[in-house]
């Protein structure tokens, strides 16, 4: 058995290897009872898990001589629901090692410790297909236990174990229990305890492995960085070698990125591998024919494979292209294959990277595992700029992708080493907001606040790829919303929204709605407050979250308005304003006060950087401070 056959057998997990220990009975967590002011500590989040817990063994059921090696799962999980909001964790996404399940169980208690019934058989099905468990009649104070026992007929090659979670979580244990003659090494990232190895009595040929974490809280999060964390605790582990008996002795399994390289390109991108292209040659002849540039070509052909190929889930097979152009549908594979063959044909010399975003866990490139590749992207090189082609998104142009990918390093094929990503082609990233507030009609109640909004960078992609996708009455919800959580419960009145196929450009809109649920007048004195003016980009950081703070991307936020005034009118602002500089974010307040109008700015420049909770802590005063600005109010009072 060749290195290369190894690499290929641990891509697809299919080695089969005798075992010499007997299966072992886990001792699983119990959970001790949470203290109230624990519980009232973790009440903002709705819910908490007591346990949550995975047990892996490698081992066999019966002889060496008679039997395959069995993995065995157990998943133990424990949750408490603290409110009615948080009644939402009763639908858990949990991983399905393995189609062969053993045991599946499901209790579910109220808040009076009477245990309700459930359709464990439903259940299960549903786990199963789907990788879920929706809970029914998950009210306030409910308990939930699921205990899931699966196993594989193979040792385990290589895992991923992730201990955060949307919600805190009292106990966290992952314990792997292997046969010797499997030599694992293990890597752990983020707030998460190195691995302790124990011996197991009488079990000379067993190696226990535990990694405990207690109180692993939410993850750290920025406003508009939804579905990112860099510093998701979590252990990876990878088997690097194992012994056999006659006459192959110790053998390799998983040891470099180069024989990982080529077990892809034997399996996946061999031109053998391809059934035809004759359509899509002649495709790629139609598409670029009006065009003489290499730029103006290649953005033609991702132009035309984003509006025509979409993305969908299926197992791999052989390749064929024209199938996918006729179906207008393909995995992440076929597209990339597809991409990556439509510019040869243009005479450009792409490169496939294989890699996975930060919300997944990343790309170690020091720690050697196929568990970090499961995205494969094209790049192509024109005029010596190297762009990444992200087909999945519709407002795109050629080298933009989503910040889920950036700073990312990946897989190349073509060196068979890993390297950074190439930078994103999104221009700098910025949102303008300016606000006009008339405040010359008699009833103010009557008057019309407008909001002009420009998106630049990063923003303008990910506001125009959210837009593409949605119908009319959708996005008129979506700026209804923006108004909503600017602080004013007024109803949306207009909304425009321009630039939205321009790919690469600026994203303007504008929205219009009445003040009236802004105005308190009393006493000749009409108070106008001002909490719907200004966004607050950092709310109040929880100092108690242990994952750490990352900002991927330099961005200017800019917040203006504009006051047309009365003359008849005195006119009292209270606004709170303070320049503040750390090295989370840096802002500037101006103000400019003519007759007849006032106009206040304040920029907000958020800088890239990542932070670990005690630089995190020292900057919350300043959030603080930053968000008085939502307590300003004028006053007009008759001369």
């Amino acid at each position: 058995m060749n290195k290369r056959l190894l690499v290929l057998v641990a891509l697809f997990s299919f080695l089969l290897l005798s075992g010499c220990a007997p299966m072992s009975k886990p001792n699983l967590l119990t959970g001790d009872k949470v203290s109230r002011a624990m519980q009232d500590k973790w009440k903002s989040y709705g819910a908490y898990y007591n346990v949550d817990e995975l047990f892996i063994e490698t081992s066999y059921l019966t002889t060496p001589l008679t039997s395959n090696p069995v993995t065995r799962y157990i998943i133990n999980k424990k949750i408490k629901i603290l409110t009615n909001d948080g009644a939402q964790y009763g639908s858990l996404k949990i991983p399905v090692y393995s189609r062969f399940i053993k045991k599946f169980n499901v209790i579910v208690r109220d808040s009076n410790n009477i245990q309700i019934p459930v359709p464990v058989a439903k259940l299960k099905s549903m786990y199963k297909k789907e990788g879920k468990v929706i809970i029914p009649r998950v009210t306030k104070g409910c308990e939930i236990e699921i205990l899931i026992e699966s196993s594989t007929q193979s040792p385990l090659m290589f895992l991923e174990h992730y201990f955060s979670q949307p919600i805190p979580v009292k106990h966290a244990r992952f314990t792997l229990s292997a046969l010797s003659k499997y030599n694992y090494a293990f890597n752990s990232y983020g707030a998460i305890n190195r691995h302790q190895k124990k011996p197991v009595p009488n079990k000379k040929n067993l190696d226990y492995y535990i990694w405990n974490k207690q109180q692993v809280l939410p993850r750290s999060r920025l406003r508009y960085q939804q579905g990112i964390d860099v510093t998701e605790p979590r252990v990876s582990l990878v088997m690097r070698s194992y012994q056999t008996s006659g006459m192959y002795g110790q053998m390799d399994a998983i040891n470099s990125w180069e024989d990982l390289t080529e077990g892809y390109k034997n399996i996946l991108l061999k031109q053998s591998f391809f059934k035809s292209t004759s359509k899509l040659r002649n495709k790629v002849d139609e598409i670029t024919a009006p065009f003489k540039s290499q730029y103006v070509k290649a953005d033609a052909i991702f132009h035309w494979v984003q509006e025509n190929i979409s993305y969908v889930h299926s197992r791999m097979n052989p390749i064929n292209p024209d199938k996918v152009i006729k179906n207008g549908k393909g995995n992440l594979w076929e597209m990339a294959v597809i991409l990556s063959e439509m510019f040869k044909h243009i005479k450009l010399d792409p490169q496939i990277y294989v890699t996975r975003p930060h919300s997944y866990g990343g790309f170690d490139m020091h720690f050697i595992t196929p568990a970090v590749l499961s995205v494969p992207l094209v790049s192509v090189t024109i005029f010596n700029k190297e762009y990444l082609v992200f087909p999945y998104s519709r407002g795109a142009k050629l080298g933009e992708y989503p910040l889920n990918f950036f700073d990312l390093p990946a897989l190349s094929l073509k060196t068979g080493m890993p390297r950074m990503l190439p930078p994103s082609a999104s221009g700098p990233s910025y949102k303008k907001q300016h606000v006009i507030v008339d405040l010359t009609p008699d009833e103010l109640g009557d008057s019309e606040i407008k909001i002009n909004l420009e998106y630049g960078g990063v923003f303008a992609y990910q506001k125009r790829n959210s837009f593409l996708d949605m119908e009319k009455k959708d996005i008129a919800e979506v700026f209804q919303k923006y108004i909503s959580e600017l602080g004013t419960s007024n109803r949306l009145k207009t909304h425009n929204l321009e630039t939205l196929n321009d790919r690469g450009k600026a994203l303007k809109s504008s929205i219009t709605f009445s003040n009236s649920q802004q105005v308190i007048s009393r006493k000749g004195k009409t108070q106008f407050r001002l909490s719907h003016i200004f966004n607050a980009y950092l709310t109040t950081y929880d100092t108690t979250r242990i994952t750490k703070v990352y900002n991927g991307f330099e961005t200017d936020l800019e917040e203006s308005v504009e006051f047309i005034l009365p003359t008849d009118k005195k006119v009292d602002f209270d606004i709170s304003c303070t320049d503040v500089s750390n090295s989370l974010f840096t802002v500037k307040c101006e103000t400019k006060n003519e007759e007849g109008r006032y106009l206040f700015t304040r920029k907000l420049t958020m800088h890239k950087v990542l932070l670990d909770q005690a630089r995190m802590k020292r900057i919350v005063p300043d959030i603080r401070l930053l968000n008085t600005i939502n307590d300003s109010k004028l006053t007009l009072e008759d001369i």
